[in-house]
């Protein structure tokens, strides 16, 4: 799939402050109200996090296991960060992108998140229909999750 899921949000926090967050992977364990139940494990950090690599395992809504590995390929301090993954949905390999693009905006930071939805290894007609409702899943579980990333990193999050 060549298609981009694109969200843009403005978080009321200093943009170091979203960098921070962003490109250390194991602070996303922070985030529990979206739909990817699931842990975070740094493998090898680098210094300047270019390289750093993690695993991710859990659950999506509907019980499905997911299982992936992932790089941080680019991390320009206080404006970008890159990761790529693979790994597998249940059984099914998949990989994909994660762009987060951020810069001041006012008193707090403009983040952009640019998604590339999984493409389905070695599996045409079945992998295209699967990656569709990945795809879907992917997009209905990051909404949450990028309101109680906004919440969290604003320090409104509700007890």
């Amino acid at each position: 799939m060549d298609t981009k899921v694109t969200t843009d949000m403005h978080i009321e926090a200093p943009v170091e402050k979203v960098y921070a967050f962003a490109a250390d992977m194991e602070n996303w364990n922070q985030l529990k109200k979206s739909g990817m139940r699931g842990t975070i494990q740094t493998v090898e950090k680098t210094p300047d996090g270019v390289g750093t690599t993690y695993r991710a395992f859990g659950h999506l809504v509907g019980g499905l296991w997911y299982e992936i590995t992932g790089r941080l390929t680019e991390a320009v301090p206080n404006e970008r960060v890159v990761q790529t993954t693979d790994g597998r949905v249940m059984k099914t390999l998949l990989s994909g992108a994660t762009a987060l693009s951020m810069r001041p905006e006012g008193s707090g930071t403009h983040l952009t998140v640019e998604y590339s939805p999984p493409t389905i290894e070695k599996i045409p007609v079945l992998g295209s229909i699967l990656g569709g409702l990945i795809e879907k899943e992917m997009v209905r579980a990051g909404e949450p999750m990028w309101a109680e990333l906004r919440e969290l990193l604003e320090g409104t999050e509700a007890a």
